[in-house]
């Protein structure tokens, strides 16, 4: 697990100040020099629709697609950024590529003509953090609520899906909002096809 630092003007994982760039231990000498070439590389867009990997390799460099760019929008979506479509999976970065030949260029001016409050999050919250939506929903939920209950397996048992763990539970339906192996953990023995098939997702484990 690698520890960085996310620098102000980050977005989408990358500074595109330049000069922020050359201050990021995680990039080297060279890969901080490579990124700058994006200033005066021709234009190698392909005409085919391309990956963030694509896109962030040909105008940046391998070294911040794979420590900066990569490891955020992979992280956030759980895969890998490499095999993520561009315009429906990132759209916003999408757009934002669509102007100079330039990444660097063409995402400074997008974020120069979207009125938008420098000192606000790149991300969009709540204002007052995400715990408020949890309590809310924990106001309006008419149902019982368990906590810190560790789950071992789901299975499913005539007409309805047995969660087996510190103690048992029968309902008719259950959602899994966990990463795919430990999904695959769970179902391993009552649906092991699915199990298998969430076990062969990749994630990267990095801490920004």
């Amino acid at each position: 697990m690698v520890k960085c630092t996310i620098y102000p003007n980050a977005t989408f994982g990358s500074s595109f100040d330049l000069d922020e760039l050359d201050e990021l231990s995680l990039l080297t000498e060279e890969g901080a020099k490579r990124a700058k070439l994006d200033l005066t590389l021709p234009d190698n867009k392909p005409k085919e629709d391309e990956t963030v990997g694509s896109l962030i390799r040909r105008r940046l460099g391998d070294e911040v697609m794979d420590r900066l760019v990569g490891p955020l929008l992979g992280g956030i979506n759980a895969g890998d950024a490499d095999d993520l479509c561009l315009e429906s999976g990132v759209p916003q970065l999408f757009n934002a590529s669509q102007g100079d030949f330039s990444l660097v260029r063409s995402i400074q001016d997008f974020l120069k003509n979207q009125n938008r409050d420098p000192a606000s999050p790149v991300f969009l919250t709540h204002p007052d953090g995400l715990q408020t939506v949890v309590k809310r929903l924990e106001e309006e939920i008419d149902s019982d609520i368990r906590r810190n209950e560790r789950v071992t397996s789901v299975e499913i048992s005539d007409n309805s899906i047995l969660v087996k763990g510190s103690q048992e539970y029968q309902t008719d339906a259950v959602i899994l909002c966990i990463p795919a192996f430990a999904a695959a953990k769970l179902l391993q023995d009552s649906c092991p096809n699915t199990s298998n098939l969430l076990a062969k997702f990749s994630m990267r484990q990095w801490l920004l």
